[in-house]
């Protein structure tokens, strides 16, 4: 979806049309307690290999949870705050993760710089954002 989305907001950009991009991170759900496996065992068992991920992920957000108390109105607020923006001026991704914000943050600046760079070479650095 992010690329989709990308790729839209630099497409529809020059025609008034803006597309943002709204990253959250980790919030307190009840998504761990729901996750649910597939009953075909053969296919199952082509991802042993990394079938333990997923409880690695959630055990480092739950010990995270433990320190960061994040509150999942900051999602509702950035919502709120993309829409209220004038159009033009809204971002094209908007980091809402008080745990790993600053890595994804930091993720996203060097492929814009690298994106912009590949658009001039083209000639086409006026669709940089």
């Amino acid at each position: 979806m992010e690329g989709l989305s990308e790729g839209l907001h630099y497409e529809l950009r020059p025609l008034g049309v803006d597309v943002a991009i709204l990253e959250p991170g980790s919030f307190p759900t009840e998504m761990s307690q729901k996750v649910q496996s597939g009953s075909d065992a053969s296919i199952l068992e082509g991802y042993q290999a990394i079938d333990h991920i997923p409880n690695k992920i959630f055990s480092a957000i739950g010990r995270m949870f433990e320190t960061v108390k994040p509150n999942p109105q900051e999602v509702a607020d950035a919502v709120v705050n993309l829409i209220r923006l004038p159009q033009g001026q809204r971002p094209l991704r908007t980091v809402v993760d008080p745990t790993t914000g600053e890595l994804v943050k930091a993720a996203n600046e060097a492929v814009q710089a690298e994106y912009t760079k590949g658009l001039a070479a083209f000639g086409i650095e006026e669709l940089s954002a």
